[in-house]
């Protein structure tokens, strides 16, 4: 009781904690924060909107997702899709990673047209001969999105060396020569922001922390093709899975900063891929 004789509403305690999480204990609640959040978003249990909420509040704990805004959370959607797999902004409609869609097949694909992915052409099965002898951009033009290839030993010692820290910038390898060459660019080191880790994260909390190494290293250094992005010196990288999902790594190439710089990454399938690719 307080010398009113009541105890006012707004009466509130706030302790000292006794300790403090070392950096390597908010590295392991941030891992298993993010996948338990990712992991029921994408069994449909939560929506996106309570996964962001759910990131902001183990911001003190994680010591990461502060920055998400109560904006962020207003307008993140709010509907649970099919297996967790509801549109996420900015970019809707990254789900059902396995669809065919019927407008990327010929009348003349009859296999196709029966939805076996492995003899649609968007899947990149069989020979072209009007892709024979262009480039890997220009044969992605022709048979559309490829089928997952398998990395040379100087392209897997850059995906191997790919260890990304969430706590801070990241520099990584410089890009494949041969792709700097057909996007006559200079090379320079790929840099991966913490910010942009942030804001990857909050956007797109299904793609699980653990993957990023592998997504990142399949984009930059085993691309099947390229295509420039919504800004002057933006391009997009996408490198096949073989789980017939797509890694796609957005890279600022500006040509007056010492770096490359990532701007961010998505997991999607072909047929918005293909919408991607018509919007560019």
């Amino acid at each position: 009781m307080s010398e009113f004789g009541a105890v006012p509403d707004d009466l509130d305690y706030e302790f000292n904690p006794c300790r403090r999480p070392t950096e390597e204990e908010k590295k392991t609640i941030l891992q298993q924060t993010s996948t338990a959040v990712a992991a029921m978003f994408n069994a449909g249990i939560i929506s996106h909107k309570i996964a962001l909420t759910e990131l902001r509040e183990s911001s003190d704990a994680t010591g990461m997702w502060s920055s998400i805004t109560d904006e962020d959370i207003a307008q993140a959607d709010n509907n649970f899709g099919m297996s967790g797999e509801a549109p996420l902004p900015p970019m809707p409609g990254f789900s059902d990673y396995n669809a065919v869609d019927d407008n990327i097949c010929t009348d003349k694909d009859k296999e196709c047209k029966a939805k076996d992915p492995s003899k649609c052409p968007i899947h990149g099965s069989g020979g072209n001969s009007e892709s024979e002898g262009k480039s890997k951009n220009e044969k992605a033009e022709v048979n559309g999105v490829t089928s997952h290839k398998e990395p040379n030993s100087e392209q897997q010692k850059k995906i191997d060396s790919v260890h990304i820290d969430f706590g801070q910038d990241n520099i990584l390898p410089e890009l494949n020569v041969e792709d700097l060459e057909e996007l006559k660019k200079v090379s320079k080191p790929v840099l991966l922001k913490k910010g942009v880790i942030e804001r990857n994260q909050t956007r797109h909390p299904e793609i699980p922390t653990g993957e990023y190494d592998y997504l990142i290293g399949q984009a930059l250094y085993n691309s099947n093709f390229s295509f420039p992005g919504h800004k002057d010196g933006y391009i997009n990288f996408v490198s096949k899975l073989p789980d017939e999902r797509n890694s796609l790594v957005l890279v600022e190439m500006s040509e007056t900063k010492n770096n490359f710089e990532i701007v961010h990454l998505i997991r999607l399938n072909d047929r918005n891929l293909k919408r991607m690719k018509g919007k560019s």
